[in-house]
């Protein structure tokens, strides 16, 4: 088989994040050591060992430990030798050269594990890095969740702005999935007019996108700056990695009258929902608006 026909899966995520025990349930399933053989790559010596003696006499598995570049000549030579159907690469995010890069491999899935209880730490410190795992990700699988912990829903809604087409997963600690997320909204939703507080307006945004029946035809007042050239688009930059990572958040608007653009404004509008380039999203229905002054803090840092 040729290098370039080996479809190629890359699992990333910090030390300790569960990477191996993830990589040891995959090889261990019927699909992979009953459908050929696997080569893994492993660019760190994790908590966990693996034991390749046996995953090779019982899973089909060859194991080849670096900590630096394979280089073709050598991973065709694995590749022959062992009649490798499929690569998967342990990475460690903590190396400045890509290692995985390699000519001709088409990656087909990569995964983002990260361990809950590390994750606010590593995001402080190291968000360059967490962002480079959740932008490439197909996959993000949040692990080792504890019960009491009600930051998960926040979290989700920080990386989407990253990624917003990988798929997010949810385990607790017994490595069972967590089916449904629920955190308490900081605004009340009965209220006739829901008022959306600045600090508040990411919240909304994100639960008005993924929970219609909460917001559909609902009453929202907030303040949001303007952005008007073919259409009116009311939102907030954001900011969840670095400077260079500013986005607006914003929602297409229908409004009576004119906006001028690159101004702040208090609006009360309806929440409506449009099917926008084939993705029904909410759509504000502008009843009144007045202009204010920039609030105090204009750009969402997450």
């Amino acid at each position: 088989m040729k290098i370039e026909n080996i479809p190629v899966f890359i699992i990333n995520g910090f030390l300790d994040s569960g990477k191996t025990t993830f990589i040891n349930t995959i090889i261990m399933s019927d699909g992979f050591y009953k459908t050929g053989n696997t080569l893994l790559i492993a660019y760190e010596d994790g908590e966990m060992p693996y034991n390749e003696k046996f995953l090779k006499e019982k899973f089909n598995t060859t194991v080849f430990m670096t900590t630096g570049s394979i280089g073709d000549e050598k991973l065709e030579q694995l590749i022959t030798t062992n009649q490798i159907s499929r690569i998967i690469i342990e990475n460690n995010v903590m190396l400045e050269e890509e290692l995985f890069k390699i000519n001709n491999l088409e990656i087909s899935q990569v995964v983002t594990i990260i361990d809950s209880n590390s994750f606010e730490m590593f995001y402080t410190n190291l968000r360059t890095k967490i962002a480079e795992m959740i932008r490439t990700a197909n996959i993000v699988i949040f692990n080792r969740i504890d019960e009491k912990m009600q930051k998960l829903l926040s979290y989700k809604r920080t990386l989407s702005l990253l990624n917003n087409q990988a798929d997010y997963i949810f385990q607790n600690s017994k490595g069972e999935l967590i089916e449904t997320l629920t955190d308490e909204l900081p605004y009340d939703l009965e209220t006739d007019i829901i008022e959306i507080k600045d600090e508040n307006y990411n919240v909304f945004f994100f639960d008005s996108f993924d929970n219609k029946e909460r917001y559909i035809n609902k009453i929202v007042s907030l303040n949001a700056m303007s952005y008007v050239k073919d259409e009116v688009v009311l939102g907030r930059l954001a900011m969840p990695c670095c400077e260079d990572d500013v986005m607006l958040l914003g929602f297409i608007s229908k409004i009576q009258g004119e906006m001028q653009n690159n101004n702040w404004y208090n609006i009360v509008a309806i929440v409506e929902y449009e099917k926008i380039t084939d993705v029904e999203e909410p759509v504000l229905k502008v009843l009144e608006y007045k202009k204010i002054e920039k609030i105090k803090d204009p750009i969402i840092v997450f």
